[in-house]
C-alpha cells in the first residue's frame, strides 16, 4: 500500500446520494481530500404523492417547483456540480414518455429548453451535465441497442446541447459518458455526437469482478490480494470499451478524460473485492498518468448501497486499507 502521495493529481468530486451536501462535506472531512465537484442524478422515473409535487417524467424537470425541490440542498454550494440529465422518462403508468428517435427528430426540444431555464434560474448554469449516462448498459430507458439507436443517440444529443445553449446564462459543459468496460454488438462511435457537442468523456471503474482467470468460479468473496487486484486492473485497462480504449478514443477526437464514478466495493453477491487498496493506487496512478481531468468517488449514501446489495462507503469502518490508502493519495 502505498502511504506518500504522487505530485499531482486530478480534481475530485464526490456523489454521496440526491441531495446529500452534508454527505460531501463529511466525506472530505473523513479523507482530508479537497473536494471541488459534487455530482447528483436528475429523476427520470414516475413518482407519485405530494412529496414530489405530483409530477411524472419530463413534467417533475421543466417544473421549476419539483426540480428545485430536488437540488435544494446543492443551491448555495461551491462546489462544481456535475448532473445526470435523462434523455428519456417515464410516465406514472411505467412507460416512457419519449424514444431516441423521436428526440432525435425534435420532439423533446421545448423540453430541454424549460430544463435549460429551470437550471440557469436555479444556479446550476455553468454545471457538467451528463446527459443520457451509462447509454451503452441495460438499466436505463435511453439504452442503445443497435447501430440505429447510436445514431439517434448522437442526433438527439446535438439537438439538446443546441436548444440548451439557446437559453441565455446557460454556460452548461456537456460529459459523454458510456458505463465502458464491456463488448457490444453495435459501434460505440456511432453514439458519439461530435467535437463540438462534448467537452469531456469518460466511463466508470468498479471494483468488482467476475473473471474465473483470477478468481475461482469468478467469485471474489470481497477479498483480494495484490496480484489478482493488479490482475483485475489489466482487464479493466485492456478489455473491451477498457481505459486504453478510453484514453485511445479521447485523444483521437481531443477531449480531456474524466471518471464520473469509480469505487471500491463490497458486494452481497461476492464479485466485489472488498477493502482493496491497490485498486485505489492505481486508479490514482492511471490518473495522473493519463491527466484525468477530474474524477468523483460514487459514496452515494446507506439506503441505496442497501438497496443495491452494494458498499461504496468508503468511510463506513468496512475499508480501513482503502481508506487509508485514498488518504494518502488524495488527502
Amino acid at each position: 500500500m502505498r502511504t506518500t502521495p504522487l505530485k499531482s493529481h486530478s480534481v475530485l468530486g464526490v456523489y454521496a446520494g440526491a441531495n446529500n451536501l452534508a454527505g460531501v462535506k463529511s466525506f472530505a472531512a473523513t479523507t482530508g481530500a479537497k473536494i471541488t465537484l459534487a455530482e447528483t442524478y436528475l429523476p427520470w422515473g414516475a413518482y407519485a404523492g405530494a412529496y414530489y409535487g405530483s409530477q411524472y417524467g419530463w413534467g417533475y424537470l421543466t417544473n421549476p417547483v419539483t426540480l428545485g425541490s430536488w437540488l435544494s440542498s446543492w443551491k448555495g454550494t461551491h462546489d462544481q456540480m456535475v448532473i445526470g440529465v435523462p434523455m428519456v422518462a417515464v410516465n406514472g403508468s411505467g412507460r416512457p414518455e419519449n424514444s431516441l428517435a423521436e428526440g432525435a427528430a425534435g420532439d423533446e426540444n421545448a423540453t430541454f429548453v424549460a430544463i435549460a431555464k429551470n437550471l440557469v434560474k436555479l444556479g446550476f448554469g455553468n454545471a457538467v451535465l451528463r446527459l443520457g449516462w451509462e447509454f451503452d448498459g441495460t438499466q436505463y430507458p435511453w439504452r442503445v441497442r443497435s447501430n440505429v439507436e447510436a445514431a439517434n443517440f448522437a442526433t438527439y444529443w446535438r439537438r439538446i446541447v443546441t436548444v440548451m445553449r439557446s437559453v441565455p446564462g446557460a454556460t452548461f459543459q456537456y460529459l459523454w459518458s458510456p458505463a465502458g468496460l464491456q463488448s457490444l454488438s453495435w459501434n460505440i462511435a456511432a453514439a458519439y455526437p461530435g467535437g463540438s457537442y462534448v467537452d469531456y468523456v469518460s466511463e466508470d471503474v468498479y471494483d468488482w469482478s467476475w473473471d474465473a482467470r483470477i478468481f475461482s468460479n469468478g467469485n471474489p468473496h470481497n477479498t483480494t490480494t495484490v496480484a489478482q487486484s493488479n490482475a483485475v486492473f489489466n482487464d479493466f485497462l485492456t478489455g473491451p470499451e477498457g481505459l486504453n480504449w478510453l484514453t485511445s478514443f479521447a485523444k483521437a477526437n481531443d477531449k480531456p478524460v474524466v471518471i464520473p464514478e469509480f469505487a471500491d466495493t463490497i458486494r452481497t453477491d461476492g464479485h466485489g473485492l472488498g477493502d482493496d487498496p491497490t485498486f485505489i493506487n492505481n486508479m490514482q496512478s492511471w490518473a495522473v498518468d493519463n491527466h484525468v481531468a477530474w474524477m468523483i468517488y460514487f459514496v452515494d449514501d446507506t439506503a441505496d448501497n442497501v438497496n443495491q446489495g452494494v458498499d461504496f462507503l468508503l468511510t463506513d469502518g468496512r475499508f480501513p486499507k482503502a481508506l487509508a490508502a485514498f488518504k494518502a493519495d488524495f488527502g
